[in-house]
């Protein structure tokens, strides 16, 4: 809520209803999702690929 009253646009996803599962619980930590900088995996698995 402090990012879009600052003018971000903002998206909530949740599978049931708002608050229902983690977004109800967690510390609003974002992970990346992978251990690997952007170069190598651009040179790994291709510019389009990596970018997606």
């Amino acid at each position: 809520l402090h990012l879009a009253q600052k003018g971000y646009n903002v998206v909530l996803l949740e599978g049931q209803r708002v608050g229902f599962g983690a977004s109800g619980r967690n510390g609003g930590q974002v992970g990346h999702g992978h251990n690997i900088d952007q170069r190598s995996l651009e040179r790994k698995q291709g510019k389009s690929d990596a970018r997606a």
